[in-house]
């Protein structure tokens, strides 16, 4: 690629910039990129640092001038956009040799101390600039030819100040708090709390959603600016992009032993300008460009610019998902082998008949290692649809290409498996009961199997995990096949976003008020983001402060959403601790799992036996109810001492019924509870009657 030599002087006057503060000042830039087309400079690899606090600047130089005669370098700083000076500089004025005048010849500067003066870089830089995280400054170098101020060439060289809010901490804090999140609920459902365990697991499942959708986001082919696109760098984990130098040593090595040709930008770093994708740039070859002239640069985008800002190699991104993801696997498949064998003795330890009788009654293991498995699937279903059907585009070996094929199938498979046999429960149960939840909540074995995919959703919405899915799934695909077109990539998202969030504000499928609240909201943020993706992908060619200040918005409004989750979710921990009971304004089931499980084996007979029930009773005879919870005679479901206000709980203000056998139990659940009173666990589908 051709640059200009106003690239050395011009680097240097933007460094003309800022007075001293308490802490060491830090400007760089490690690599250009041309403005324009010319031939007057090819580059292979430059970089510029500044330490204004000790009056000098380092620079190191390798590449070809192509231009003769006289110029001047006409120098331009963006801040967002916005130029905030500009400044013309004589290259005769730094004494570098084939500057003055410009000569045609090979150029290499080794890495090089030089004396500049601070009160020039005071003028042109103020001193907030050395200390904004992600600060989105742009130099731009415009060389014009001294007598005739004809331009010449161009260069642009993005700079940093070493601040930066892509952590690895941010990323670790929240893979924490997520992993804790799954485990308490599990933790929960074993000890027999459903309806807290239903809470925390909708709390921690929406945190993980918002962030894969921001992993996802970050791996569109958009010219993010800088405070964008390493914010969306913090979730790279979330989707199995995650740096070891060991993961890398294996995906390497079995990428050369299945015939493929691993790629290795970061040991040719001293010899190739590598940029990430900015605006303008047109079709990229994808991982080395050829040499053209002597110049070699390499421009990174959506998925490989995650993998490079990650410290992994392109070829490797896909093979380093697939580790992280068996890694988890057996992580969570320990743990769940580890309470196992830790809760029976703690309980016997502890001495609380209580504790005994939860985990005697209600731990069916084998249920909970299978109901893993497809919940496992269900986390990394994202993944899968993005870097799994990715690599069919990259092919970085046959094998692979195997592995990611055979990952997306049997991942959506057995999702697709899962939603059937909860659609076609659901319809059994219509056909019984008038009701298509009721044997979805009165079933234990497809609670603890396939609950995860349907306990968040009011009774009547159970079919919304289709569209969910769908929706993740069609995300997916844009990620993976549409990399060479961002604007196609930014349109085809707004379209999902906008028919997501109508579809999620209009049915409400969550299963009480504040989750519906939590998840439109959510819905809400990614389809704002997809509006400003929008105006990333450039398609509106709108001026650079305009892609400046909606960079800010994009990070200030996710990042305050984001950590809005992360409290939502700490407050479920604190009531899942403490185990508070509020004030009930209804008399209803006692959460625990013993009295689920008999609840349960009544409704199994009652509901499987009634069509033999049917064919053996004399014409005309009613059924007797042989529980609380039998099936009326209309297929509904109706309490003993409820027989006209089946599937509404009680309120105070109403008349009251006769004394629930249960009315001593206070409830367990510090919120809402989603669990109808007449029915053992199904979400309620309206409030009537209740708190809300």
């Amino acid at each position: 690629m051709r640059f200009v030599p106003g690239l050395l002087a011009g680097l240097f006057a933007i460094f003309h910039l800022a007075p001293s503060v308490y802490a060491e000042k830090l400007l760089q830039a490690n690599y250009v990129t041309s403005c324009s087309n010319d031939n007057a400079i090819k580059t292979n690899e430059i970089k510029v640092k500044l330490l204004p606090d000790d009056g000098e600047a380092w620079l190191e130089y390798d590449g070809t001038l192509g231009y003769n005669g006289k110029v001047m370098f006409n120098i331009d700083i963006f801040a967002y956009g916005y130029n905030i000076t500009r400044k013309s500089l004589d290259p005769c004025d730094l004494k570098i040799a084939n500057l003055c005048p410009m000569q045609a010849t090979k150029m290499t500067v080794p890495w090089n101390r030089m004396s500049v003066s601070k009160s020039s870089i005071t003028d042109l830089i103020p001193t907030i600039a050395y200390y904004i995280p992600d600060i989105d400054l742009l130099l731009r170098v415009t060389v014009v030819n001294k007598d005739t101020q004809d331009t010449v060439s161009c260069i642009e060289a993005p700079v940093t100040n070493g601040y930066s809010v892509y952590v690895s901490g941010v990323g670790w804090a929240l893979g924490v708090i997520t992993g804790l999140g799954l485990l308490v609920t599990v933790i929960l459902s074993i000890l027999g709390y459903s309806n807290i365990a239903t809470h925390v697991g909708f709390r921690t499942m929406l945190l993980l959603g918002f962030m894969q959708s921001q992993a996802m986001y970050g791996m569109l082919a958009l010219h993010f600016r800088p405070l964008a696109r390493n914010w969306l760098q913090d979730f790279q984990w979330t989707v199995g992009i995650v740096h070891a130098g060991f993961l890398q040593t294996i995906a390497t090595w079995f990428q050369r032993a299945t015939g493929g040709t691993p790629s290795e930008i970061f040991s040719q770093e001293s010899d190739v300008s590598i940029a990430v994708l900015k605006r303008s740039v047109g079709n990229i070859a994808k991982r080395t460009l050829p040499s053209t002239g002597g110049g070699k640069e390499l421009l990174v985008k959506g998925v490989e610019r995650m993998g490079y800002r990650a410290g992994i190699e392109p070829s490797n991104i896909f093979m380093t998902s697939y580790l992280v993801f068996y890694f988890v696997t057996i992580l969570m498949m320990f743990t769940l082998v580890l309470l196992k064998f830790l809760l029976p003795a703690i309980s016997k330890k502890a001495n609380s008949a209580k504790l005994n009788n939860a985990l005697s009654g209600a731990t069916e293991w084998k249920g909970f290692l299978r109901g893993s498995i497809y919940r496992l699937a269900a986390l990394s279903f994202p993944q899968w649809c993005s870097l799994g059907l990715w690599e069919l585009y990259q092919h970085d070996s046959a094998a692979e290409v195997i592995l990611a094929v055979v990952m997306f199938v049997t991942t959506a498979a057995a999702l697709g498996f899962a939603t059937f046999k909860v659609f076609q429960r659901a319809h059994a149960s219509k056909a019984l009961n008038e009701n298509p939840t009721y044997t979805l909540y009165s079933d234990p074995a497809c609670l603890t199997k396939w609950g995860f995919l349907y306990v968040h959703y009011k009774a009547q919405c159970y079919y919304f995990i289709a569209p969910a899915l769908v929706y993740v799934l069609i995300k997916g695909i844009i990620v993976a096949f549409v990399q060479t077109s961002a604007v196609a990539q930014a349109v085809m998202v707004l379209i999902v976003e906008i028919a997501f969030m109508i579809a999620t504000c209009v049915i409400r499928p969550y299963m009480d008020k504040k989750a519906n609240s939590f998840s439109i909201a959510t819905s809400v943020i990614n389809f704002v983001s997809s509006i400003c993706l929008l105006i990333f992908s450039d398609v509106f060619n709108q001026p650079e402060i305009v892609s400046g200040v909606v960079s800010v918005i994009f990070f200030f409004m996710n990042a305050i959403f984001t950590l809005t989750l992360v409290i939502f979710l700490l407050i479920s921990f604190f009531y899942a601790i403490r185990l508070k009971e509020p004030t009930a304004e209804y008399h209803r089931l006692s959460d625990n799992r013993d009295s689920f499980r008999m609840s349960q084996t009544d409704n199994r007979l009652n509901t499987e036996l009634l069509p033999l029930e049917k064919a053996i009773r004399p014409m005309g005879e009613e059924p007797r109810p042989s529980s609380p919870w039998a099936p009326s005679n209309n297929g509904s479901a109706r309490s003993r001492w409820d027989p006209g206000h089946a599937g509404v709980g009680y309120n105070h203000h109403d008349e009251q019924p006769p004394r629930s056998p249960f009315a001593d139990q206070p409830p367990r659940s510090p919120f809402a509870d989603p669990v109808e009173p007449t029915l053992p666990l199904i979400p309620s589908g309206d409030n009537i009657g209740r708190r809300v």
